[in-house]
């Protein structure tokens, strides 16, 4: 199910692809929305004339057009060189990406999900948060926007250098972010300590259990988990029920409509 502005790119790609010179090298397309503005990257293994690429820019000017000769390089057809950003209006942030760069594909549910952690959570001045698995601060900046300090951790340094661009892109200077493997031992940090009032977890599909359980020594006192799979995420509940934490709300994500698959947010405060 695609949003409105995506929708021609199948008949532009049913176009433009069998009269190339070797229609068989463009071996995947990716389609993104920035904000309201069509994204293409197509994933090619040999060489396409400039004219081949002029075509596809021709076919539908009101799209970005990046090709990926190899995996993490991206060339732009039309010869825009802006950074991709969409908004989280009522925040009234803007968050800047790179083609390959992992965003929510759904851009109306993910603003619905960070409006719901801002209004669960209810960030105050006198809050510091964790954002554990903070990509490139989707959740922190929105929520740095009401804190005192929030702290976002993340595996991969250049999600962490995009997060730490972007809160310079917003003006927030009560963000900071730090690079980790979370399902490793944490050891002593200056985000490893107890003083975090809110904790905000958005692992991958495969959970947060490492993270869960040294999580736990920090004791905050309200821990909202964003999943995107529930077995891991009845797991990890369990450790943090057993922790003596209670779930306060829960509630269901669809943010792949038409699916089987169903994301969770989960508000556990401790007693």
């Amino acid at each position: 199910m695609l949003a409105a502005p995506l929708q021609p790119v199948f008949a532009v790609l049913q176009q433009q692809i069998p009269p190339l010179s070797r229609p068989e090298s463009v071996t995947h397309a990716e389609v993104i929305l920035a904000g309201e503005q069509p994204v293409v990257v197509l994933r090619h293994i040999a060489a396409l004339s400039a004219a081949e690429q002029q075509s596809f820019v021709a076919a539908w000017p009101q799209a970005r057009w990046f090709g990926e000769p190899e995996a993490g390089v991206f060339i732009s057809w039309d010869g825009n060189s802006a950074p991709l950003s969409y908004q989280l209006e009522p925040q009234q942030i803007t968050l800047q990406f790179a083609a390959d760069d992992f965003i929510q594909v759904n851009a109306k549910v993910n603003q619905l999900m960070v409006s719901q952690a801002v209004s669960w959570l209810a960030p105050t001045a006198a809050d510091t948060i964790l954002d554990l698995y903070a990509g490139m601060g989707n959740f922190s900046l929105a929520l740095a926007r009401q804190a005192k300090l929030v702290h976002g951790v993340e595996g991969l340094s250049k999600m962490v250098q995009q997060a730490a661009d972007n809160a310079a892109l917003n003006k927030l200077d009560n963000v900071k972010f730090w690079q980790a493997d979370l399902h490793l031992p944490w050891g002593k940090t200056a985000w490893n300590q107890p003083i975090y009032q809110k904790v905000l977890l958005d692992p991958a599909r495969a959970g947060a259990e490492g993270a869960v359980k040294q999580l736990l020594a920090l004791k905050p006192a309200q821990i909202l988990y964003v999943s995107c799979n529930p077995a891991t995420f009845a797991r990890d509940a369990k450790a943090m029920l057993a922790a003596g934490y209670q779930l306060q709300k829960l509630a269901g994500v669809d943010m792949f409509p038409h699916t089987a698959h169903l994301e969770l947010m989960a508000l556990f405060s401790r007693q």
